[in-house]
């Protein structure tokens, strides 16, 4: 495991307790995306789930999220225990 993934799989468990997620920069980010009902969507570098919360009104026909940490996952199965 890289230097990288590790730093992020020991966070994991505190990570949404340590960073700050704006919501109204992040509706404003995702307003300009023109994201669409059953849209298919890729979160690269997902981390704990922290944008499917946002994501999920959208209706997405698929959320295939990614990361380097393999707790970060889990993290967020633990989270989204329905997968789209």
């Amino acid at each position: 495991m890289t230097s990288i993934a590790q730093f992020f799989d020991e966070q994991a468990e505190r990570w949404d307790d340590l960073c700050v997620h704006e919501s109204k920069k992040i509706h404003y980010i995702l307003e300009q995306t023109q994201l669409h009902p059953q849209a298919r969507i890729l979160d690269v570098g997902c981390g704990t789930g922290i944008l499917e919360q946002y994501l999920l009104p959208y209706h997405p026909q698929k959320i295939v999220a990614i990361d380097i940490a393999p707790r970060m996952i889990k993290k967020a199965k633990e989270k989204y225990t329905n997968p789209i």
